[in-house]
């Protein structure tokens, strides 16, 4: 099952439980398009209606409550084991750390020396590959944290600007 297979899946059991795309949007900071299309593409790939849809919110029709009894203690169950999975590597004692950046290199080698002088118990280990390369490991977690540059495409990624650089030909 895909990443957005299991996002598609989490929409729809919030809706269910929440009644509303709307309020399911604002919980999981998206725009309600977002949740409206993520749960179309499931009740297209089910060849079913799911929800019967109205202007005070979203009810589960007969079918669709049976299919989602069916799979919520699945869905929860891999939830568990995936969260139980990130929980053993955050405590493994590694940083994996991905870094793209055309200029600044050396000061993120310094940055890192520093890290684990001040830190010798965690293992450091650096990824070198293209920005796209290094988003896509974050979202798919083998990565911690990756050194961009700011034109990387970081949906779905918490990302913060730590400098800007002039460059004079």
């Amino acid at each position: 099952m895909s990443v957005e297979a299991l996002r598609c899946l989490k929409y729809v059991l919030a809706a269910a439980e929440i009644g509303s795309m709307r309020r399911v949007a604002q919980t999981f900071g998206v725009r309600e398009s977002t949740i409206s299309r993520s749960i179309g593409a499931i009740e297209r790939q089910l060849d079913m209606q799911i929800f019967q849809r109205g202007h005070s919110g979203v009810q589960l029709t007969d079918q669709g409550r049976d299919w989602v009894e069916s799979v919520r203690g699945h869905y929860l169950g891999l939830e568990e084991a995936l969260s139980n999975t990130a929980r053993r590597n955050a405590e493994s004692n590694r940083l994996h750390i991905g870094l793209s950046a055309p200029f600044g290199r050396e000061f993120l080698i310094r940055l890192v020396d520093r890290f684990e002088k001040a830190c010798p118990d965690i293992e450091v280990t650096i990824q070198d590959g293209s920005c796209r390369k290094q988003a896509n490991a974050i979202r798919r977690r083998s990565l911690d944290l990756a050194f961009m540059c700011g034109s990387c495409d970081m949906r779905a990624c918490q990302s913060e600007t730590i400098w800007q650089e002039r460059i004079a030909a």
